[in-house]
């Protein structure tokens, strides 16, 4: 899936919180406008009215996190996959992912990703890029991009969804907010 269908389908579940939120208002108007209900039955249905609006709000709050995280989880996995299953591919991509966390700059960051692009080292590559977008180290990212620019591309988009879990929290929570 494409981070644009991504996006499309949690515009609709947000627009399905949006009908939610207009249709708890419409009947809080209801509620209120009862005159056969008592001040303590106006209550009792204000709070019926908000549980199950909060319920079904919820709900589309948890689907959207959890369709976020399975495109990432999606990306990550066809990411890794670039380095291989076998046994001998994953002991390999920890020992790279060991090396490339003892790289202390990005000057040494750069030297080494050229040496493993030279040296067709995809393993310490793509291990080496991971710790670079974390660090900020662009001309080691830059080197990888060119050699490899599907999997930057993968790498990429995981970042923008962990960032949009973590840091869109204010906008989802209003987004899915009932009152």
């Amino acid at each position: 899936m494409s981070l644009d269908a991504l996006d499309a389908q949690i515009d609709g579940l947000r627009a399905d919180a949006k009908q939610i939120q207009a249709a708890a208002g419409r009947r809080a108007a209801e509620i209120n406008n009862d005159t056969t209900l008592s001040d303590e039955g106006k209550r009792q249905a204000h709070e019926q009215r908000l549980a199950i609006a909060q319920e079904r709000a919820k709900a589309l709050r948890d689907k959207e996190i959890a369709l976020v995280k399975d495109h990432i989880k999606s990306l990550e996995t066809k990411l890794d996959a670039k380095v291989g299953y076998g046994t001998a591919d994953l002991i390999a991509f920890r020992d790279a992912q060991e090396r490339s966390e003892r790289i202390e700059g990005a000057e040494q960051a750069s030297r080494t990703m050229g040496l493993a692009l030279r040296s067709n080292d995809r393993t310490l590559a793509h291990a080496l890029f991971r710790r670079a977008l974390e660090a900020g180290w662009t001309d080691a990212v830059r080197q990888f991009e060119q050699e490899y620019p599907e999997s930057a591309t993968a790498a990429r988009e995981i970042e923008k969804l962990q960032h949009f879990l973590h840091e869109a929290g204010l906008a989802r929570a209003v987004s899915y907010m009932v009152m």
